[in-house]
């Protein structure tokens, strides 16, 4: 529109104008605050859904962290059963050493006994042996009759 000269307008032209612009610049601001209310309902909007998410991954967050703490649980328990279990096995390792240092010591026993039983056996044996050169000179004897 042009620009009419202010200085030939009447006093109602010039509120007129003023009037318009005013109106103009109103419904620039309108526009812009529909604008604005637009965005920020968008803004709200994905507020709320941001909002719902973040509910839901700590709902999740809580629920894993309920899992994770009775997975510490379990492995807890499973710690102090392997504990328990090592020391037995540490208990029964002790019982084998001795066992095994008791028949090593029974087995030496046992061996120095067979030596004595080979020794015995060998000199009864011997005895035998005499004996039987007695026996054996005694039949010699007799059958060669008591006449000398």
């Amino acid at each position: 529109m042009d620009t009419p000269d202010l200085d030939r307008l009447t006093l109602l032209e010039r509120a007129q104008l003023l009037h318009d612009a005013t109106l103009r610049r109103h419904g620039e601001m309108l526009d812009r605050q529909a604008d604005d209310m637009a965005a920020m309902k968008r803004l709200s909007d994905q507020q709320l859904a941001l909002n719902d998410q973040l509910s839901a991954i700590t709902a999740r967050l809580g629920h894993e962290q309920g899992i994770s703490a009775e997975i510490v649980t379990r492995l807890n328990r499973g710690q102090a059963l392997h504990d328990v279990i090592l020391e037995h096995l540490a208990q029964e390792q002790a019982l084998h050493r001795d066992a095994m240092a008791l028949h090593a010591e029974r087995l030496a026993r046992y061996d120095a006994i067979l030596t004595r039983l080979d020794a015995e056996s060998a000199r009864h044996a011997e005895r035998l042996a005499r004996l039987d050169q007695i026996l054996q000179a005694i039949r010699d004897m007799l059958e060669r009759g008591n006449g000398h």
